[in-house]
């Protein structure tokens, strides 16, 4: 299984790995992950995405009631300051990582 954002051996971000197989597959193919505007909601189509998954951009918004301490961690957060977590779900989920 591919990511929308993978980051390479040279420490770059890319966003190629998860198309590649859309043209092989009969499925829909969801972009998701670093998914945060609407230039990246464009790039995902472009590429070959058959619809977009966003989730962290949203909890932010007013209607989420999230704490402001939250709200202020996720506006600083950045890439490598995260980490994939099971907590949550029992699934893999990205996370803040913990000091």
């Amino acid at each position: 299984m591919a990511h929308f954002m993978h980051r390479t051996q040279s420490g770059t971000w890319s966003v190629c790995y998860l198309f590649s197989p859309s043209d092989a597959v009969s499925v829909l193919v969801i972009a998701a992950g670093g998914i945060a505007d609407g230039q990246g909601v464009a790039a995902a189509l472009i590429l070959g995405a058959s619809a977009v998954q966003m989730g962290r951009g949203f909890l932010r918004c007013p209607e989420a009631k999230m704490h402001p301490a939250y709200v202020d961690r996720f506006a600083q957060t950045e890439a490598h300051e995260t980490m994939v977590t099971r907590a949550f779900s029992g699934r893999p989920g990205r996370s803040a990582a913990a000091a």
